[in-house]
């Protein structure tokens, strides 16, 4: 049985990595490389074997656009090596969960606030607990309304309308000006105020412990 090297990019395997690429010569078998996978695939199944008195097989799925080069050898032993029946593998499968995977931690990666303060972020975590929250720049986003601004992160905003303006729908008061929804935001708006009032005392109790 033939062995094949398989040229990767910097990095994978960090062990292996001598500059920009490396050549990762292990005992890939040519036939185990070339496993059969879909023809719009974007992976490879790679056997890698041990010496001949192994009987143990390790098998790795390797992304094509990772291989820069496949390059044919020959070693006397790999004549002797007997390859672990490996099922086939549900390239499909692995693919959806590749995407499920970065999805997730793209949202994550979208709670995180660039360039905030500690208080910021965790005003930001403490919310989205209860409430869906989203970052503009610096600014908190509440359920698409409301705006809790930097540096003290410490009041809900609505656009075009004062806090003394929400405040009176709140209390039941007529608010001259005020928009035709306008006691049901001022609503929304009380309530969000009185979660991030909460948190925030939470929040700075911590701190001063």
């Amino acid at each position: 049985m033939g062995l094949a090297v398989l040229e990767v990019p910097r990095g994978f395997p960090a062990s292996s990595s001598k500059g920009p690429s490396s050549t990762v010569a292990l005992p890939y078998p040519t036939n185990a490389a070339a496993y059969p996978t879909p023809q719009l695939s974007s992976l490879k199944v790679a056997a890698q074997g041990g010496d001949s008195g192994s009987s143990r097989t390790s098998f790795n799925l390797v992304k094509l656009r990772r291989i820069t080069s496949v390059k044919p050898l020959q070693d006397a032993s790999a004549s002797k090596l007997s390859l672990t029946p490996c099922r086939e593998v549900n390239v499909q499968a692995a693919e959806a969960r590749e995407r499920a995977a970065t999805g997730e931690a793209l949202k994550r990666a979208a709670k995180i606030g660039v360039g905030v303060s500690k208080l910021g972020q965790d005003v930001f975590d403490a919310l989205s607990k209860t409430l869906p929250c989203r970052w503009a720049d610096q600014h908190i986003i509440v359920m698409d309304e409301m705006v809790v601004s930097p540096a003290e992160y410490d009041k809900a905003h609505i656009p075009n309308m004062s806090q003394e303006m929400l405040q009176a729908l709140a209390d039941g008061k007529d608010a001259p000006g005020a928009p035709p929804d306008g006691k049901q935001k001022a609503t929304r708006w009380q309530r969000v105020s009185k979660v991030l009032e909460g948190e925030r005392r939470k929040i700075l109790s911590r701190q001063q412990q």
